[in-house]
């Protein structure tokens, strides 16, 4: 590794540092500190497991000098910006990892959709193209883990670091700089969070700060092209129009608007000058959770996008799927963040049946008014029990889609594990 000290602070020896919320960012933060010799490392949490659950008593009794701040803990905290006031230091994971790159091409990629997509395309064409690439971030596995995995000497630096980055991770990445930065669309999301949509799409934006490249935008997204050209100079970025090119015809990938991630993909490639992806892309079959065929159970058909937890993310998913000429069973719910339930309207008359499920179950039904537009529909507590009852409130030859809109919290750890309950669930209740 390069040799930076990132544990030193001015009049100090060494610093005091404060993980701020735990998880796999949180955990990850720890390890690279401990194995970089970090004395003083001390954790908070509300929810988990860590040396302090109570924020004033941490900061009175550790005064701590740096706050590792994870992505799922708001900047905005009182308590935090008392502690910026007081000339306290803000660090992420992703900062903390990103001061120890050396010949890394890096290469962030945000968006409220399609973002997860557009990074595996990245990775799988610039790994057929015989290219070292380590894939992270948001998408999975911490940043800090290949740093770790560099200072051990357990890997080699690779040529490229895909990351694909919320606008959380934005909010607080302030040592990260690009070699290429994308974002992949902008749509309503996260308003539990920011104040207004206005402030999300500009903390989307702000990775352009991160590289001196121009801004790669995708132009399928009209809400980017419109954002862009009200905020930036043109100079400032480059459109990529995704037009859906003969030599991927056969790629296995499913649904239109992946197609368009393949060839906006292949364009960025082409532009870093990349030979020989296109085996990658081709065989690329898509992520779990994202529109993924979980099977034929008892004459259903099974669809898990469990991923989705925006509205144009339904829409999506329920247009791709008119060409599987079934009836749609659309399971929605969760826990809501004041999405703008009603822009779903559209895409109603595609649907046979309508069900709902979470916290957000009664609320979802109000806001689209579903009783109004004749749409059949049912509610359940949970996703569980909805899935229990689901062979008996759907009929053979449906196809049965899990494109929630709302989060998963209110009855799972994560998108991923409402997806796989979902999958087990379909295959032993049908």
């Amino acid at each position: 590794m390069k040799s930076k000290n990132l544990l030193k602070l001015e009049g100090k020896s060494e610093g005091k540092f404060a993980i701020i919320g735990l998880g796999k960012s949180g955990d990850s933060a720890i390890s690279l500190l401990q194995k970089l010799g970090a004395k003083h490392i001390v954790s908070f949490d509300e929810n988990k497991k860590a040396d302090y659950s109570n924020a004033e008593l941490m900061m009175n009794s550790e005064k701590p000098d740096i706050l590792v701040v994870s992505p799922g803990v708001p900047l905005s905290l009182n308590w935090i910006q008392a502690f910026v006031r007081a000339g306290g230091k803000i660090e992420s994971e992703i900062s903390l990892a990103a001061k120890y790159f050396d010949s890394e091409k890096i290469i962030g990629v945000t968006g409220s959709m399609g973002k997860s997509t557009i990074c595996a395309l990245l990775d799988s064409g610039i790994r057929a193209a015989g290219h070292s690439c380590f894939l992270g971030g948001n998408f999975g596995t911490p940043l800090a883990d290949y740093a770790l995995e560099v200072v051990d000497g357990n890997r080699e630096r690779a040529e490229f670091i895909i990351l694909e980055l919320s606008s959380f991770q934005l909010e607080n990445a302030f040592a990260l700089n690009l070699d290429l930065a994308l974002i992949s669309a902008l749509t309503p999301n996260h308003m539990e969070r920011y104040e207004t949509l206005e402030h999300y799409y500009e903390t989307k934006w702000s990775i352009s700060e991160r590289t001196e490249s121009p801004l790669i935008i995708n132009a399928a997204s009209t809400t980017l092209l419109k954002f862009a050209a009200s905020h930036a100079d043109s100079s400032d970025y480059h459109v990529i129009s995704p037009e859906k090119e003969a030599k991927f015809q056969s790629a296995k990938i499913l649904g239109k608007h992946n197609h368009q991630n393949l060839s906006f993909v292949a364009q960025v490639l082409d532009q870093l000058g990349i030979k020989g992806y296109e085996s990658g892309l081709i065989n690329f079959s898509g992520l779990p959770h994202r529109l993924e065929r979980v099977g034929e159970f008892s004459e259903r058909l099974y669809v898990n996008d469990s991923k989705a937890t925006n509205i144009e993310s339904i829409e999506t998913a329920v247009t791709s799927l008119d060409s599987c000429s079934r009836s749609i069973v659309l399971l929605l719910g969760g826990r809501d963040k004041r999405l703008p339930w009603e822009n779903l309207t559209p895409v109603i008359p595609r649907i046979k049946k309508i069900i709902v499920f979470g916290e957000a179950r009664e609320m979802i039904m109000g806001r689209l008014g579903l009783k109004k537009l004749g749409i059949e529909c049912e509610q359940f507590p949970t996703l569980k029990e909805l899935m229990r009852k689901i062979k008996s409130i759907s009929s053979k030859g449906d196809l049965v889609l899990l494109s929630p809109g709302g989060t998963s919290l209110d009855e799972f750890s994560s998108f991923i594990e409402r997806g796989e309950k979902f999958s087990a669930w379909a295959r032993t209740n049908s």
